[in-house]
């Protein structure tokens, strides 16, 4: 018989994160025609990912996602960031995490189909990444908008709150 091949793991993953986007597409597009069918107006908030704490996890090997092109994509993303680059900082550490051997944050599978169920759906928009970033000096950091490298701080809600504001009153005025 043949000899057992180990399992091609960046397949796997490609396969599981087409997975998910899909069931997360499927899942947010039911929601978001629920709310149609229903008259219900929604605004929809693009996660903000806080870049330089992602977790990635390489996989083992050359090629796309192993450790060494991790290391270069978050290396590029720095010095992107020092050339005052910022929206092309977050990228590059974007295309990192879609590498990742697992991914945790927002892959841009998601972030793309969120923008697009919102487009289709007609929702109002307000981008995450962007808010957060706004005030970052390098584009990378956002000093006390997450309280555990995840998850918005107080003040974190507070600016998504006073962002929210504006739209909200703009649907209460209809």
């Amino acid at each position: 018989p043949p000899e057992a091949r180990p399992p091609d793991a960046r397949r796997q993953v490609a396969q599981l994160t087409a997975l998910a986007e899909h069931h997360f597409e499927w899942n947010i597009d039911r929601l978001l025609g629920l709310a149609a069918d229903a008259s219900v107006p929604v605004i929809v908030v693009s996660p903000p990912t806080n870049y330089r704490f992602a977790a990635l996890t390489p996989f083992d090997g050359d090629g796309p996602g192993s450790a060494d092109d991790l290391a270069r994509l978050v290396q590029e993303a720095e010095d992107l960031s020092a050339s005052a680059e910022h929206a092309a900082a977050r990228d590059r550490w974007q295309q990192a995490i879609d590498r990742s051997a697992r991914p945790r944050e927002a892959t841009s599978g998601v972030l793309d189909i969120l923008g697009e169920l919102a487009r289709q759906r007609d929702c109002t928009m307000v981008d995450g990444e962007a808010l957060f970033y706004a005030g970052s000096t390098d584009g990378l950091t956002v000093s006390g908008l997450f309280w555990d490298d995840l998850h918005p701080s107080l003040q974190g809600h507070a600016l998504l709150a006073d962002a929210l504001e504006p739209p909200v009153r703009a649907l209460l005025a209809r």
